[in-house]
């Protein structure tokens, strides 16, 4: 009886233990490639969600856009939230926000960072946002646009959200 008892307090310790234990998501941020702003011009990075087709309903989706600089120090950021169908952006200037000199380049890179979908056990998994990304360098002067860059890139996150 004595075998018993201590088997089943070993497996009842073992299984919380195991139980205790979560996965922690990690977070992934989606990057633009590097491009090069210089005195006279700012970054605009638009976020478009484009939703999901009828008779489904779309997901607000809750964004963290962030500018990036060449040397991995944060330039800028917003947080902002996208409707279905609807467009959110961050501007980055060469002379308020980065203090450029007149011959001066600053290289940058845009990136978006959105919450992991974690379902709820028993739950089906919700969809995650996608969005439709543009990285657009702009004469302040004209505000025509000079370059446009499209396409993004996955980054897995290096550290666990809390």
């Amino acid at each position: 009886m004595f075998q018993l008892t201590k088997g089943i307090c070993v497996f009842a310790l073992a299984a919380t233990g195991l139980m205790a234990q979560t996965t922690t998501p990690l977070q992934a941020v989606e990057t633009t490639g590097m491009v090069g702003v210089a005195q006279g011009q700012f970054a605009h990075f638009n976020v478009l969600n484009m939703g999901v087709l009828p008779p489904a309903t779309g997901v607000v989706c809750s964004v963290l856009l962030t500018f990036i600089g060449d040397d991995g120090g944060v330039l800028k950021t917003k947080l902002v939230s996208v409707a279905p169908d609807r467009s959110a952006y961050i501007d980055l200037f060469s002379d308020v926000d980065l203090g450029l000199p007149v011959d001066g380049r600053k290289e940058i890179r845009a990136t978006y960072t959105t919450p992991p979908v974690i379902p709820m056990t028993g739950a089906a998994p919700a969809a995650p946002c996608t969005l439709i990304t543009t990285l657009e360098i702009i004469d302040e002067v004209t505000g025509k646009t000079q370059v446009v860059l499209g396409g993004i890139h996955t980054v897995p996150g290096s550290a666990p959200l809390n």
